[in-house]
């Protein structure tokens, strides 16, 4: 059992094998805070950058449990091999998706863990998965970001030194902007591939899957699959908000009064961006 900081609250993390293969359990010293409904949105609607997991209780002291499988830390990765540049834009832009996507399902931006040693890879595809903490917490997203990729970039060998070069100055010019944002590191991010490989490689276009939201309460129909299911979108939206509002006062000791305020504006203001965009689709 190892004692670790995660977003300002102390954390006792360690691995477990089952017959399920490997898992992560994080355990918070208290669970004040813990947005519950969060891990019924991710396990109902996987993400390939995101680690599923489940809250366990045990005698009022919660854990949350992430299966990590065959997938290894980020920081073993990159201490084991030297890697190609190719390899480091992917991992470096799937991270940055990863976080900008995390909106549409109802996740903080804030949330995910951005350190080597509990970010996870797996090495035969270099498929990125982020750990996420349902907590509500006040860090800021792209500097802890910035912070990461520097940490990542003293850390990483290249296979090929002109590539060091290029790719390193590339990600430490758009690092220095007063006015960075991951947005404007994707869009670099963006322009570096259109310069050396002509766009979208073969491997985005394989995976690339429009996203439909389904709510915990209601899983996609047949009609949804077919890209008609305006409905149930919107009802996948609105069940959550019941879902929080109906559960508010059991889980009052979880969060103060300002707090949950902050967490139900924040799903109000995201439902009715998915609205807009419905209708002009619609309209489409």
């Amino acid at each position: 059992m190892r004692k670790v900081i995660f977003k300002g609250r102390e954390c006792e993390v360690c691995y477990k094998y089952d017959a399920y293969g490997r898992a992560l359990i994080v355990t918070p010293a208290d669970s004040i805070g813990i947005i519950r409904y969060q891990q019924s949105m991710m396990r109902s609607n996987p993400h390939p950058f995101f680690l599923p997991f489940y809250l366990r209780d045990v005698d009022g002291l919660m854990s949350l449990i992430y299966r990590v499988g065959s997938m290894v830390p980020l920081q073993e990765y990159i201490k084991d091999r030297k890697i190609k540049g190719a390899d480091l834009l992917y991992i470096a832009e799937d991270i940055v998706k990863g976080i900008l996507e995390a909106k549409n399902y109802l996740l903080y931006e804030n949330g995910f863990v951005l350190e080597l040693d509990y970010l996870y890879i797996q090495p035969e595809e270099k498929r990125i998965a982020m750990l996420y903490l349902p907590f509500i917490t006040t860090s800021k997203v792209n500097e802890e970001f910035k912070n990461f990729l520097l940490r990542m970039l003293k850390q990483v060998r290249f296979e090929d030194k002109k590539e060091a070069v290029r790719y390193r100055g590339a990600f430490l010019e758009t690092l220095k902007n007063d006015s960075f944002s991951l947005l404007a590191f994707k869009d670099m991010i963006k322009g570096i591939k259109e310069s050396e490989q002509g766009g979208k490689s073969d491997r985005e276009k394989r995976t690339a899957k429009p996203f439909r939201l389904t709510s915990p309460e209601k899983q996609t129909s047949p009609e949804t699959e077919n890209g008609k299911g305006r409905k149930g979108k919107k009802a996948g939206i609105t069940a959550v908000l019941k879902e929080m509002i109906k559960n508010k006062n059991e889980q009052k000791e979880d969060a103060e009064g300002d707090e949950w305020r902050e967490v139900l504006d924040s799903l109000l203001s995201q439902k009715k961006g998915v609205l807009r965009s419905l209708e002009k689709e619609k309209q489409g």
